[in-house]
């Protein structure tokens, strides 16, 4: 699941007492909570690409090679893709018995015949089980939820409490820090949103640059004083072709010197460096620069709903970085259009 910042513009003359009120009504169309008309959702590959057909296909190979065991963790929490609460003998059975259906699948299935078995194994009333449309050729599934979903819940601020520079003596939407925000944001100046007039937004533009400016020094520093490193990208294509294991990719990335220097450096977050560093200085500083406002998405004041990729699970969005530069510099220059009095508000979006 994934926390991400929205900007949500609002009238002029919105009451920033009661912008929680305003936001739902504003915000509602996106619900995934919301309940819509059956519609169908169609399967987007063929046959072989049903999940199940892919998973039983797997476990012939795990059976075939002697492969696919995780290590036995009787007293594991929920569920991990590394570990398992079944015993060595238990999976052993389990990718056996999957191998017995992927036989059964065959080479070259059709929808109809995989529906069979789909329901042969886990009965009539399963709710994932896919209906075939003779018209199309293809499968569905009938689904309530809300094709337009993008939030589960929202709160204003939340992980980006503080995210606005307000202008000295100005009425703005205090922020106030907690567990998961950061450390200064009850800090002078910082602010969840409020009228364009009284948000400072070149201040933070200015902030970001000088701030990208520094990172980036500190990475060339780091380049000047290590042997070159290979990106993580280069080790999880080795994985990808079944020349190591996902344990030993890690290790032989984490062990790179750069690596290892960037990870005691303060500058430097989670995820791959030297991928964050591709630009050459003066493009990073300029992207840095853009994307100080904007958010990962924004709500226009015609209650449109504008961002450069689709959110998913982590964090991770499916955006190119070519489609993100381009969303930061649409949506800078819609914020510099509209008029002062427009109330911009931080709203942080989980789903």
């Amino acid at each position: 699941m994934s926390h991400f910042s929205v900007i949500v513009a609002l009238p002029g003359g919105t009451d920033l007492a009661k912008v929680d009120t305003v936001l739902h009504d504003v915000l509602e169309p996106w619900n995934e909570n919301t309940e819509v008309e059956p519609y169908r959702v169609y399967e987007e590959g063929g046959p072989e690409d049903f999940w199940w057909v892919e998973g039983r296909r797997r476990d012939a190979e795990d059976h075939k090679n002697g492969t696919g065991i995780k290590p036995y963790v009787p007293d594991l929490l929920g569920w991990s893709s590394a570990e398992s609460k079944e015993t060595p003998e238990e999976q052993a059975a389990a990718i056996a018995e999957g191998a017995k259906w992927a036989e059964r699948i065959g080479e070259h299935p059709t929808w109809e015949h995989v529906i069979a078995l789909y329901k042969e194994q886990y009965g009539e009333d399963d709710n994932e089980c896919p209906t075939y449309d003779p018209e199309t050729g293809r499968a569905y599934q009938m689904s309530i939820r809300n094709p337009e979903s993008k939030w589960d819940w929202w709160q204003v601020g939340g992980r980006w409490s503080g995210y606005f520079t307000a202008k000295p003596n100005t009425e703005t939407i205090p922020s106030a820090r907690d567990w998961n925000t950061d450390p200064d944001a009850d800090a002078p100046g910082k602010c969840n949103g409020g009228a364009i007039r009284n948000l400072d937004l070149d201040a933070m533009r200015n902030a970001a640059e000088v701030a990208a400016f520094g990172e980036y020094r500190k990475w060339e520093e780091l380049l000047a004083a290590h042997p070159a490193a290979k990106p993580w990208s280069h080790f999880y294509g080795l994985v990808e072709a079944e020349e190591i294991s996902i344990d030993v990719a890690r290790e032989e990335y984490r062990q790179q010197p750069l690596i290892q220097a960037t990870r005691k450096s303060t500058e430097f977050g989670l995820g791959c460096p030297i991928d964050h560093f591709l630009l050459p200085r003066a493009e990073y500083v300029a992207e840095a620069r853009r994307g100080a406002v904007p958010g990962y998405a924004l709500v226009t004041l015609k209650g449109e709903w504008v961002a450069p990729g689709r959110m998913g699970w982590f964090g991770v969005s499916s955006e190119s970085a070519g489609e993100k530069s381009a969303y930061r510099t649409a949506v800078n220059q819609y914020l510099d259009s509209i008029d002062e009095d427009t109330v911009l508000v931080a709203v942080d979006c989980h789903i």
